[in-house]
């Protein structure tokens, strides 16, 4: 103790001070308010101080001292720490405090008289924050403090006598100091368990091997506690005790669940809306470097979807997901769920955020819990909440290491056929159609070009056999898994620090994630965070976390079947397409014009005009790299214990750089400086318009986001009633700023680019004139494009509860936008919900002792869409024309009019649920029932004429309807040493189209509606009311006749006629005779049935996915094929060919309609019922022996896209990805082995 602030050192002076604190405590506290001021009786005389003066000074310390640590990162600091540590027996408080003092640097001012009066105490703490510890030793004594600023007052409790003194320790219970071990599941040490005294502020954590050490009175009891583990309470009895918790049985993710719905946190008791958790744990029964991707198979109400709508085909900045909560809630509109990250809505890349950074994921799935989003949460909302340090948390550190490995594609699981059946029908084609079919100038494929060398006499029928059998020999899937493909391999290395004391608490992130991908392809990610909470006072708190990520990738070699030959300068897969000769050595492929012609053009001037695809990517390929740097601060102020008062800020800016590269090597740029090379015919000197060199565009965006929210909340409980209010206003301003450049006979060293003409027009070699402009694309990324987006909101809710019992919630929000229509009731749609529960089985009248839990929930609410692309000013291009022309004049092309009308679509939900908890939480879990309906949902309509001719604008004219139960299971199975938990998981989604104006005539969307495959939705083709949004439709067919011909069915007769078929449904829509509508593409039944085994040391995880209910139809024809083409899918190896061939296939003969038969046929659509395992984990946990480095070990063998174990189609189809895209590339998911090690410190 510092003696100088004791009597005999203070002086006579100041003797009635001090007798004031310890007898008149208020007027102690006026001493702490004047002694930096003018009274000051510690102030040498003749000294003054301006009051102002030394407030502004302390108020400019105390930001620069946060200022500091924050820059500096100085997260926790061990000199003058408001902790404490000392142990002892029977220890003078004199000598406590003269600890105190050394440790912290904090004085004491009091009676020395009155601390002799106090009993001896006997304690051990260890970093035990001050306030908590004198609580401890002055507990039961005649002795109170105050601490202001760095001073701790002592004085006598009011109402005692100036001699009380406490009875002495030896009177009482004798202290002991209790020596112990917290073990949890097959006896693993729990470090960070809290052991605590009851009915005091004691309390200890364990250490890294769940040791512990704590002074306590013999009989007190000690409180252990560990997250997702049950409490415990021990009598102290005795000074050594080992400790074994129990996983907590109605939690199988072992977490203590909070809600965070981004605005308030709600016990699930508390919750009338509907709401999904999953923990850290629960994600880390995954790999991947995706956090979104790690949700798969974990909630049957969220959908991974490969589909394609209107507005991610325009690349709507909120159509990138693909994924859905609760089925579909727009046709038009964005279709990506909300992401919140920390309490605010995410705009960033969503690869930026790193999986080991996330403590949970909660999905808000009805209006209740969703609607507080307002205009934006029509899709659901999904918050990911990272990790925080915590104040008088120990200091840990814990890495993070994942190897996965990703098997090659399987290509000769693609439904293609081999190269000889192929060729021959190529050979027919010929033969029927005639070799002058081809233009000779162009190039062909192999086949065709040997056909054509035979037809004129360049080689001898023997030379063209044998070629055309060497070309029947090659086989280019053997070609792509030789010289292309590889094994992926991604290393992912992640770390977080954390720790806390009583005034700071802190954490440090990091990540670095690389990719070697299959096609060669690179992707490399680096991430660090920094997070730090400060304490400033008992009512004011600052957080603090800053944010950055940096993201590069490089393109690789080119997909199998991605290189096209081509035929009349049409793209065509072949099966024999050939990257290498027998050494090894590339092998050119003909890309626009046949040899014969390449040897002469240009007289031998022009640029070499082979292609290699073998190594033409390593000269034309692309680069992406992003930097994202974020900064958010959280100011919250409590004035009294039921209210908080919260002024958050965050501010994130992003920029992209997408580079393209085509060097002076690539077929690329030399085709292009060969197109506009003109020579003279005299001279032949070649003037070169494109200059040599490579050919470079640049494309930057920049994305910046500053969002603001003042919030209020009141959280009140009194005798049985409990009310909790909030209040806030947001701010937000995103803007997207994208620019581009185009550089032509760039050079990196010397770095210099030529200024080239792309305007005007020059001879291009066999097709008239161009510009470069045109050929180079400069027009879609040359310019500046700048998108501004802002909100404004206010939103409000209210939470009663009674008894525990009754629970009854609403909320209120506005929100106003920059993008909508010009009325101002419009921009400000209120967006509402209502709902409350009944805890049924806390009434007097239930007395089921099996049922542990059992509430009612309910609620109704309104949530919105709004798309940001739109706008309610009209949109056109500007063109210059050209000279020369018949528009050389510039002119203007309204491409989407105005629509002052617009505003946001509606979402209403309706929710009624029961949670269950049964034998004793052996299970447990909640069914749901939903209605969902949507409303001015955009759609299309004919624009006023006057404005923009012959244009549909949007506006709102469309609805919606749906339907769903969900259903969750919980089931503790077995317990103990063998451990098996199952999560069952069950969604029924329905959604059909109310009503829709398709803005095309039923005559001309025949080949967009019946020929769709249920995957994709666009504006030439018919949504029919009743319908699934995405739906699976097809013409009736029944085989083939004797001719070969397909056999339609119209009015239940046959015809081969396909235009009768036509002809129905453009009289008769969707109610036509030929036309049928099987169901959606999108699974109607949604299981998931997730299994948790332990045994010891050792845990398995297996997650499997059963979906029902659904369609697809199988792909025949490849993306732009025509019926001059050869087919490339296998099953037309087994079409008609012969009379009586009709009778063991339904496939006509090639003029038999063919290609109607592959788009419409009702034979191609399957159920898409299936069975697949999504993922298994098999994890082990290292028993921590005393003394090690590590405080906790785990390594997992992971393996992702498992297979599908069983499916409703007989062919071996993957109905969900075998539907998508082109059948001739993979799409399906490729299994990865993943081993991860996790370790602590």
């Amino acid at each position: 103790m510092r003696q100088h602030n004791w009597p005999g050192v203070l002086g006579n002076k100041n003797a009635k001070v001090r007798e004031d604190c310890i007898h008149h405590p208020k007027h102690c506290e006026s001493m702490q308010k004047t002694v930096y001021g003018r009274d000051c009786p510690f102030m040498p005389e003749g000294v003054r101080i301006d009051r102002r003066f030394i407030n502004q000074t302390m108020l400019v310390m105390k930001l620069t001292m946060v200022l500091l640590i924050t820059s500096i990162l100085t997260v926790h600091a061990r000199g003058f720490s408001q902790q404490v540590t000392f142990s002892g027996k029977n220890v003078e408080l004199l000598k406590v405090f003269s600890a105190i003092e050394t440790q912290t640097g904090f004085f004491t001012v009091g009676s020395l008289e009155l601390l002799k009066q106090a009993s001896p105490v006997s304690l051990h703490v260890k970093d035990m924050p001050l306030e908590t510890l004198l609580q401890l030793i002055l507990k039961d004594q005649p002795i109170d403090f105050k601490i202001s600023e760095k001073t701790i007052f002592l004085f006598r409790k009011p109402g005692l006598p100036d001699n009380a003194v406490r009875p002495s320790s030896t009177a009482g219970p004798t202290p002991i100091l209790v020596k112990g071990v917290v073990l949890g599941v097959n006896d693993v040490p729990l470090f960070g368990a809290s052991v605590s005294v009851a009915g005091t502020a004691n309390y200890e954590f364990t250490d890294n091997f769940g040791k512990f050490e704590i002074s306590v009175e013999k009989g007190q009891k000690l409180k252990i506690s560990y997250v997702g583990y049950q409490p415990v309470e021990w009598k102290a009895t005795s000074e050594k005790v080992t400790i074994v918790m129990k996983p907590a049985d109605n939690k199988l993710e072992d977490v203590e669940v909070v809600i965070n719905t981004g605005y308030q946190k709600f016990k699930p008791n508390e919750m009338v809306g509907s709401v999904e958790v999953f923990s850290e744990k629960m994600l880390q029964k995954q790999v991947g470097t995706n956090i979104l991707q790690r949700l798969k198979g974990l909630s049957a109400v969220l959908q991974f979807n490969n589909k394609i709508t209107t507005s991610s085909a325009s690349g709507n900045p909120h159509s990138t997901l693909n994924m859905t909560i609760r089925g579909w809630s727009t046709i038009n509109g964005p279709t990506d769920p909300l992401i919140i990250v920390d309490n605010f809505p995410y705009q960033g890349n969503i690869d930026n955020i790193n999986p080991n950074d996330v403590e949970s994921i909660v999905i808000l799935k009805d209006a209740a819990a969703a609607s507080i989003w307002g205009a934006r949460a029509g899709n659901g909302v999904i918050v990911i909440n990272t990790k925080r340090g915590k104040f008088g948390a120990k200091p840990s550190f814990s890495i993070n290491s994942t190897i996965n490995i990703t098997e090659k594609p399987d290509l000769y699981k693609l439904p293609l056929m081999g190269s000889a059946a192929y060729i021959d029908q190529e050979l027919a084609i010929a033969n029927q159609n005639g070799i002058l079919l081809y233009q000779e100038r162009y190039a062909h494929t192999p086949v065709v070009s040997v056909l054509i060398d035979r037809k004129k006499g360049l080689i001898s029928a023997e030379d063209s056999a044998a070629k055309i059998d060497y070309l029947k020999s090659i086989d280019s899937r053997e070609q792509w898994n030789k010289y292309v493909y590889r094994h992926a391999l991604t290393q992912d290395y992640s770390m977080n620090a954390s720790g806390g004391s009583s005034n700071i608490a802190w954490t440090i992130r990091g990540n670095y994630v690389k990719t070697s991908g299959s096609t060669q392809n690179k992707q490399e990610r680096a991430s660090i965070g920094i997070g730090n909470d400060f304490r400033i006072s008992s009512k004011l708190d600052l957080q603090i976390t800053a944010d950055y990520s940096h993201l590069s990738s490089k393109s690789g070699a080119p997909e199998f079947n991605a290189v096209k030959a081509r035929n009349f300068m049409v793209p065509q897969s072949i099966p024999y397409l050939q990257l290498a000769d027998e050494n090894g050595q590339p092998v050119s492929l003909l890309k626009k014009y046949n040899s014969q012609v390449l040897d002469t053009l240009g007289g031998g001037r022009l640029l070499d005009y082979s292609y290699y695809p073998l190594t033409d990517w390593r000269h034309d390929y692309s680069t992406d790299k992003s930097n994202t740097y974020s900064l958010e601060a959280i100011l919250t102020y409590k004035p009294i214990s039921d209210l908080r008062l919260q002024l958050s800020a965050k501010t994130m800016k992003a920029n992209a750089t997408f580079r393209t590269v085509r060097d002076k090597e690539s077929y690329y740029t030399r085709d292009v400086i060969n197109q506009f090379s003109q020579i003279d015919p005299v001279t032949k000197v070649v003037n070169r318009v494109v200059p040599p060199g490579d050919i470079v565009s640049v494309e930057n965006t920049e994305l910046t986001n500053f969002a603001i929210r003042a919030q209020g909340t009141y959280n009140k409980q009194w005798g049985a009633h409990g009310i909790n209010l909030m209040g806030g206003l947001d701010l937000s301003d995103f803007k997207r700023e994208k620019s581009g450049q185009l550089m032509v006979g760039y050079s990196e060293d010397p770095l210099l680019f030529s200024l080239v003409n792309m305007v005007d027009r020059f001879p291009v070699w066999f097709e008239g004139e161009n510009t470069v402009g045109n050929v180079l694309q400069a027009q879609s990324i040359m310019g500046i494009r700048t998108f501004v987006e802002r909100f404004v909101s206010t939103t409000a809710s209210i939470s009663y509860n009674y008894d525990g019992r009754y629970v009854f919630y609403s909320n209120m929000r506005k929100d106003g936008a920059n993008i909508l229509g010009v009325k101002t009731n419009d921009r400000w749609s209120p967006f509402w919900s209502v709902g409350g529960s009944w805890i049924i089985n806390k009434e007097k009248f239930f007395n089921a002792a099996w049922v542990n839990g059992l509430t009612f929930r309910t609620n109704v609410g309104i949530s919105g869409n709004v798309d940001v692309t739109r706008s309610s000013n009209p949109v056109g291009n500007i063109n210059q024309g050209m000279p020369n022309t018949t528009v050389p004049y510039p002119y203007l092309i309204i491409a989407d009019p105005p629509n002052p009308n617009l505003r946001w679509e509606k979402i209403i939900q309706v929710n009624w649920a029961l949670d269950f908890s049964l034998l004793k939480d052996r299970l447990s879990g909640s069914v749901e029932y939903y209605i969902k309906n949507g409303r001015d949902l955009y759609g299309s309509i004919l624009a006023d004429y006057t404005q923009s001719p012959n244009i549909n604008v949007k506006a709102n004219a469309a609805s919606m309807d749906g339907r769903g139960i969900d259903i969750r299971l919980n089931a503790k199975i077995l317990d103990g040493k063998f451990g098996w938990r199952s999560m069952i998981n069950f969604a029924r989604i329905t959604n059909k189209l109310k009503q829709y104006h398709n803005q095309v005539a039923i005559a001309g969307a025949f080949n967009q509606t019946v020929g769709s495959n249920g995957n994709r939705i666009h504006d030439n083709m018919l949504l029919f009311p009743g319908q699934s949004l995405f739906s699976v439709t097809a013409i009736r067919t029944m085989g083939v006749n004797s001719s070969g011909q397909v056999l339609y069915l119209v009015n239940d007769k046959p015809t081969t006629n396909i235009l009768e078929v036509i002809k129905d449904f453009e009289q008769n829509g969707d109610k036509s005779s030929s036309y049928v509508y099987f169901g959606p593409s999108d699974p109607k039944f949604n299981f998931n049935f997730n299994n948790f085994i332990s045994w010891k040391n050792w845990s398995l995880a297996v997650i499997t996915q059963l979906k029902f209910g659904y369609y697809f139809k199988k792909l025949l024809i490849e993306d732009g094929a025509t019926a001059s083409n050869p087919y490339y899918h296998k099953d037309f190896e087994q079409r008609w060919k012969q009379p009586g061939d009709e009778l063991h296939t339904r496939i006509p003969k090639s003029n038999g309609g063919l290609l109607n038969y592959a788009y419409f046929s009702s034979d191609l659509v399957h159920r898409a019922d299936n069975i697949r395992i999504e993922n298994i984990q098999l994890s082990y946990d290292f028993d921590i022996k005393e003394h090690q480095v590590f405080r906790s070990m785990q390594l997992a063998l992971n393996i992702s896209n498992v297979g599908i174990v069983w499916r409703a189609n007989k062919e071996g189809l993957d109905p969900d990805y075998d539907r998508s895209g082109n059948f001739t590339m993979p799409n399906r998911p490729i299994r990865m082995w993943s081993l991860k090690l996790i370790a602590g410190f």
